[in-house]
């Protein structure tokens, strides 16, 4: 009886070099905007600190106000007020989660 080779098996090299390389744009795309996205974050901030006072705020539209405050805590503050664990328990899940 002949042996079937499984489909991967099938498949030349040419290929899976194929499949990678029209994967590899969409990746790159998806990094590039993460990494703008992050940028336009940071120099958010940035101007945030440099141009208000804490505690000041910006209306930008009738419902949307910018205000300089600094989140002590986790999100939306969060265990704002435990001693300090929470930072490296988030830390551990990012990193349980990652993997």
């Amino acid at each position: 009886m002949p042996r079937i080779l499984n489909c991967a098996g099938a498949a030349t090299p040419t290929c899976m070099a194929r499949a990678s390389l029209v994967r590899m744009p969409r990746t790159a795309l998806w990094l590039g905007l993460s990494g703008l996205i992050i940028l336009l974050d940071q120099l958010t901030k940035l101007w945030v600190v440099s141009a208000l006072k804490l505690g000041q705020s910006i209306e930008l539209t009738s419902f949307f106000n910018l205000v300089f405050v600094y989140n002590t805590g986790a999100a939306f503050s969060f265990l704002a007020d435990a001693g300090g664990w929470q930072r490296w328990f988030f830390v551990g899940l990012a990193l349980a989660v990652s993997l």
